[in-house]
């Protein structure tokens, strides 16, 4: 398993993988989110990584990318964890935490201390993840559908 920082060739060339891998995560983490699919966050990584505002980590697995990591530095100064997702077949074998072990590193070169993520209140998975991480709450978003 190997981890690199992505260049817009990595990205375009593991396009498909990266398709599925997102997909996954939005099946897992985001199905309450009408019109949301692959295809939309793919072209917003894509554009966001071309005008250079934000960054990526893959884990690649001989050539075939398994998982991606997505953060940049925000306007308060830290590190935006924007996500974190792994394919199928490789998670809970150490990809997540060596993706998030590389935006931690990352933070350092950005000038960055702080690593700030948002984590949905029913995602168990994900939040025993940050938590085995010693990542811990800072604040609560509360929201009401009118």
């Amino acid at each position: 398993m190997n981890l690199k920082l992505a260049t817009i060739d990595d990205l375009k060339i593991h396009e498909k993988e990266l398709l599925q891998i997102i997909a996954n995560s939005i099946n897992e983490n985001h199905r309450n989110l009408p019109n949301y699919n692959e295809f939309i966050v793919y072209k917003k990584l894509i554009t966001y990584f071309e005008q250079r505002k934000t960054n990526v980590w893959i884990a690649l697995d001989d050539e075939k990318m398994v998982g991606y990591a997505q953060f940049f530095l925000n306007e308060k100064g830290r590190i935006h964890l924007n996500e974190i997702a792994v394919s199928k077949d490789y998670q809970h074998k150490g990809v997540g935490t060596k993706l998030l072990n590389a935006v931690e590193s990352s933070s350092f070169d950005l000038g960055a201390d702080t690593i700030e993520l948002f984590c949905n209140e029913d995602n168990e998975v994900a939040k025993k993840f940050y938590e085995n991480n010693k990542y811990s709450t800072e604040k609560r978003l509360l929201i009401k559908k009118v």
